[in-house]
């Protein structure tokens, strides 16, 4: 669609780059062929210039941002991100992530746009304490409060954000049957068998070899200390078993550091570090582990299903609707190293229920979790919100 023919504006907030470029595949390009101009603040990500470029983006507005708690540098975004508002004389405001949904919709009322549009993707609050735990339920009442829509992308972490008394039960709302940003069936879609997949030869698995994966942040959150005590029950009970770890350490939430030092020590452990294209690395395991204490979908879990691999997960927010317990996965007590290495010796020593769980997966992305249905769902609240505000009439054939 030309440039003169858009007829709306909406501009996406998160914290980093990286997480537009992550949860927000093909949502730009979409909302552009519906006639949207959309722009993007975040941080700066090496990925983001060349994902802007393929998605169509109008402008990537950079704006140094933190997931810390940063009083006076937070408010220098705040009012730096309501400038770049008002000058982009935006209608729509989407902003997710806790620090960018804050700051976004903080900015966004500053500027007066006249539609604000939060997405939760996860409460932080839930594994928080002390003073640290009232500050974050101040901020994330305040970004609720702040929101004309809130949308979730679970039906049990909206279920927590209301409970919290952060935001009421009429204003959240979970499109489709939830997810970030829905699955790339396409792109998640096993290409070769598991023994001869490429990264198996490059990892050094044996012909016999069963690869436990892990794919995120390497965080205390995501469960790496759980993780690492259930994989030495595993290494002993299985010297079939190999476990393969995506993702990258991070300073704001680190793991301790005899646990880093046992996991690097290990020779049947391979630590893989980022990569742009964990469908390779979903292709080359034979299920796929997230230990996690919070989670508000668990997007992971579903590429390794569309990948037609069969998942282990916490009994979380997020990861309850995420996998359908033994019959795409096992779900175990969050926490609970034993029952985390338990439930992974079972997939493990059986085959068959791997295959299955595989592929019950696979045929559960493929109806509920196209890109697609989240896509068109979303679409249709802003549709709404652009009645609501008079900005659209039913004679507009681009509109929504």
């Amino acid at each position: 669609m030309a440039h003169d023919e858009l007829k709306y504006r909406a501009a996406l907030i998160t914290t980093i780059g990286a997480s537009i470029v992550a949860l927000m595949r093909g949502w730009p390009a979409f909302l552009r062929r519906k006639g949207f101009a959309v722009g993007t603040i975040s941080t700066d990500d090496r990925a983001l210039a060349e994902f802007a470029a393929r998605e169509q983006i109008e402008k990537t507005h950079i704006v140094e941002m933190t997931r810390r708690i940063t009083p006076i540098t937070d408010l220098r975004c705040v009012f730096r991100m309501a400038g770049i508002l008002r000058r982009g004389r935006f209608d729509i405001v989407h902003a997710s992530t806790p620090k960018g949904g804050l700051l976004g919709m903080l900015a966004a009322t500053l500027a007066g746009v006249p539609i604000r549009i939060f997405t939760l993707r996860g409460l932080p609050i839930v594994v928080s304490r002390g003073w640290k735990r009232r500050l974050l339920w101040v901020c994330d009442w305040l970004t609720f409060r702040l929101a004309h829509r809130v949308t979730a992308i679970s039906a049990s972490v909206a279920q927590e954000a209301v409970s919290l008394g952060l935001c009421p039960a009429s204003k959240i709302r979970v499109i489709g049957h939830g997810s970030s940003n829905g699955i790339d069936a396409a792109r998640y879609t096993r290409k070769t068998p598991i023994a001869e997949a490429p990264l198996r030869a490059e990892w050094n698995i044996p012909p016999d070899g069963i690869v436990v994966g892990f794919v995120g942040r390497i965080v205390h959150d995501k469960g790496i200390i759980e993780l690492e005590q259930a994989w030495q029950r595993v290494r002993a009970g299985e010297p079939r078993a190999r476990l393969v770890i995506v993702g990258t350490p991070n300073d704001e939430d680190p793991v301790p550091p005899d646990v880093m030092r046992r996991l690097q020590g290990d020779e049947r452990v391979v630590l893989v570090g980022w990569m742009d294209n964990p469908a390779a690395a979903y292709e080359a395991m034979d299920l796929l582990v997230l230990p996690t204490h919070r989670e508000g979908f668990g997007n992971v879990l579903l590429e390794a299903n569309s990948m037609e691999l069969p998942v282990v997960a916490s009994r979380v927010t997020g990861c309850v609707d995420a996998v359908v317990d033994g019959v795409t996965g096992l779900l175990f007590p969050v926490r609970d190293a034993a029952a985390l290495a338990t439930a992974i010796l079972t997939l493990v020593r059986d085959p068959e229920r791997r295959l299955a769980m595989g592929t019950a997966g696979r045929e559960r992305v493929l109806r509920d979790f196209r890109s697609e249905v989240i896509w068109e769902g979303m679409l249709a609240l802003y549709g709404e919100e652009l009645r609501r505000v008079g900005r659209w009439s039913e004679n507009e054939s681009a509109a929504p």
